[in-house]
């Protein structure tokens, strides 16, 4: 096997792509970032990337130094390098499905550039069945173009990302030749981790199958959390044992809250369902996962209402937008989607988060953002814990109390704080989680 560094193009950066840019770099192989805003470029180059990943800038910064990785938005960088690496950002449509015409789009410009025996990888997210469409494609711009093809589906944790890609559990690669395993086994060389090789669509559902099997997980227990609220059982003490059941295991996705968002896991749920109805194939268990979450954040509305009385009096205050910890990013995001509901309803809504600029919060709608939950909590009736943010844990809550107006309640939607309850109560907090057993049967 080869020892020589790799000379990698990695094509659209934003979170896959600058994670990628700078872990490969890092790697020992010779990187250049495409993206064609040359906005981007200039931002990249100076270590300002598009999401907050702790020590991926530095990273960038180390191998732009180092002179393994370098920053473009012309496409005829590109035109020499042994392998070309897709990781667009793709969109989802109004159906929550991926939007594929920005990667067939670069493709169609990018293949006739294109030298023989380069190969082209794709770790954008594409529904299950693209990888004969896209190379259709690369083959219709370039006809004579001698090239291999394969699909490597990212498992970066937004928040965990530059982790993810130095430590995974493993690397599936979706390939067509035994010498493009050893072209990835050359690429991961310095990687400690088993490579699991199969053919290119079994790549793609694995990406779709391990955000269903999560999202199944989530849905799975917040009907169960359903019934621990109704029957005065505690969702927490549930998940714990089902969590030590071996055939089950403590890293189960059984955390109860008011429902999961950002777009991986939806995409994923949504394209399988889509191409079921194509394929005419029933899946009750997916179908009903994604039916699960889909409106199952307004449940915060009923609890607020019956908490709070009339909304139009109070104020409420948002602790986390980003739609999970150790990220920037607000897309999809279940505290805007709630924020947004609320407004029309409530005399004010404020928000605060660690990471989230302040511009991102004032452009998504009329609410004022707070520096710091302190000042969040000044003149509200209400906080909603939205993102697990661990700062969260280690507020000062006798301090929050005291500049809270009644009936100074916080509501835990993620349960996350939930071993900080009796601390957040002897404060004088009204304390509500999700599915513990706040609403009895009675017979």
């Amino acid at each position: 096997m080869s020892k020589k560094p790799l000379t990698i193009g990695v094509v659209g950066l934003w979170h896959l792509g600058s994670v990628y840019a700078a872990g490969l770099a890092e790697l020992g192989h010779q990187v250049v970032g495409f993206d064609s805003d040359g906005s981007v470029v200039k931002k990249f180059a100076k270590g300002i990337l598009p999401v907050s990943e702790e020590g991926l800038s530095q990273l960038t910064l180390k191998n732009i130094k180092a002179g393994r990785l370098e920053f473009t938005n012309s496409l005829q960088k590109l035109a020499l390098c042994d392998i070309v690496w897709i990781t667009i950002d793709t969109p989802c449509d109004t159906h929550n499905l991926p939007n594929t015409s920005s990667i067939l789009k670069l493709l169609s410009s990018l293949a006739p550039l294109l030298s023989n025996d380069v190969s082209i990888i794709v770790s954008s997210q594409v529904p299950v069945g693209s990888g004969d469409m896209l190379r259709l494609r690369i083959q219709k711009a370039n006809p004579t173009l001698r090239f291999s093809y394969s699909y490597q589906p990212e498992n970066l944790q937004l928040g965990k990302a530059r982790h993810s890609f130095f430590h995974p559990a493993r690397i599936v690669v979706g390939v067509e030749t035994k010498e493009t395993e050893a072209l990835f086994e050359s690429i991961f060389r310095n990687v400690d981790a088993p490579k699991l090789y199969m053919s290119v669509p079994s790549a793609e559902m694995v990406k779709h199958a391990v955000n269903a099997f999560l999202a199944t997980s989530l849905s799975f227990i917040y009907d169960i959390s359903d019934m621990c609220e109704v029957f005065g059982a505690d969702v927490l003490r549930v998940s714990e044992a089902l969590k030590s059941d071996l055939r089950i295991g403590k890293s189960a996705y059984l955390d109860s809250s008011i429902g999961f968002s950002g777009a991986t896991l939806g995409r994923d749920l949504s394209v399988l369902v889509d191409r079921s109805r194509e394929k005419n194939v029933l899946l009750p268990v997916i179908a009903g996962a994604r039916l699960k979450n889909e409106k199952r954040w307004q449940m915060a509305l009923p609890i607020l209402k019956k908490e709070l009385g009339d909304l139009s009096k109070v104020t409420i205050g948002f602790l986390g937008i980003a739609y999970k910890p150790g990220t920037s990013t607000v897309r999809d995001s279940l505290s805007l989607k709630l924020m947004r509901t609320l407004s029309p309803l409530a005399k004010e809504i404020c928000a605060h988060d660690p990471l989230v600029p302040k511009e991102a919060v004032l452009a998504a709608g009329p609410y004022r953002f707070c520096s710091d939950p302190y000042k969040l909590a000044q003149g509200s009736s209400a906080l909603i814990l939205m993102t697990a943010w661990p700062e969260y844990s280690k507020l000062d809550f006798k301090r929050i109390r005291q500049s809270m107006k009644g009936p100074k309640l916080f509501f835990d939607a993620k349960n996350a704080l939930w071993q900080e309850e009796a601390r957040i109560t002897a404060a004088g907090l009204r304390y509500i989680g999700i599915g513990r057993g706040r609403t009895k049967v009675t017979s």
